[in-house]
């Protein structure tokens, strides 16, 4: 007889198993923001040239709107202007102008320039003819000196800013306690000079004392009797007149170089004294700001 299979039960506890296979990735919501870009910082117009237009304007040589264009540059912003910007804006005229057969103006353009830069140069356009560059260099020929001075200066301040500097330099309380004693007199200068004068002054009033006592002692021999005591006081008034004569020479001689030496100290001392104040009162020169209005 034949076995029949029996079919397999499943346990109560055990949950069907699931014909339809669950998806390995969850879709998409519709709802889920996307991440916005980020923004890009692309130059802003301030940072532009503040000439591109009529700069433009040249090199498509529209000379008339780059005249008004310039001219409107002038009257509204010149003050606002940087010193380059304004060389700029003066070099652009001179080119214009001379473009436009007005020589006269376009010098004066050209000289402006120059006075607010001796180094100044002609704007790179490649529209600007030989004669306007051989214009522009007979008006610069005239500040040559001066271009040539701006950039010994800026040469020298360029190698003052990469010198080292002196420990002096650097510590003003140190550069002030070595250059005043040489432009200021001390106290002790101020004593001995009055102590040398003084000194000098009592030598010679001594120096006086005994001239006067050697003229008396030698009127006082000139009366003396012709005796034997009137001779011994005559030679020992004699005697005693030459001693104090030697005496008032020597005191004569002290004094008059004592009283040399304290005139010279106060001199010296005044000097130092007028040194000092003019380089308390000097102030350095303001630098002049040249500006140009409009015509």
């Amino acid at each position: 007889m034949p076995v029949c299979a029996q079919p397999q039960t499943t346990p109560p506890t055990s949950k069907p198993i699931s014909q339809t296979t669950p998806p390995l990735l969850k879709p998409i919501s519709q709802t889920t923001p996307s991440p916005s870009p980020k923004p890009t910082t692309q130059p802003t117009s301030e940072k532009a040239d503040a000439f591109a237009v009529g700069v433009q304007h040249c090199r498509d040589s529209e000379w008339e709107k780059a005249l008004s264009f310039f001219l409107m540059q002038k009257r509204q912003s010149l003050l606002e202007l940087s010193l380059p910007d304004r060389v700029r804006l003066f070099a652009f005229l001179g080119v214009i102008y001379a473009n436009l057969l007005q020589s006269v103006e376009s010098r004066d353009a050209f000289e402006k320039a120059l006075l607010l830069d001796p180094c100044a140069r002609l704007p790179a356009l490649r529209s600007i003819a030989p004669q306007i560059r051989v214009a522009f260099a007979s008006v610069q020929s005239g500040f040559a000196r001066a271009c040539a001075r701006q950039i010994q200066e800026q040469a020298q301040a360029l190698a003052r800013k990469h010198r080292p500097k002196a420990p002096f330099e650097s510590n003003p309380p140190l550069q002030k306690a070595l250059i005043d004693p040489i432009l200021r007199p001390s106290k002790a200068m101020h004593l001995s000079a009055w102590i040398v004068t003084a000194v000098g002054g009592a030598a010679l009033a001594v120096g006086c004392t005994f001239g006067g006592l050697a003229l008396l002692d030698d009127v006082q021999r000139q009366q003396s009797p012709y005796t034997l005591d009137g001779t011994q006081q005559y030679l020992r008034l004699a005697q005693q007149a030459q001693e104090r004569a030697w005496a008032a020479n020597v005191l004569y001689g002290v004094a008059g170089a004592l009283l040399f030496t304290g005139f010279a100290l106060h001199i010296s001392k005044w000097v130092q004294e007028s040194a000092a104040s003019s380089e308390r009162t000097l102030s350095p020169p303001q630098p002049r700001t040249v500006l140009y209005g409009s015509d």
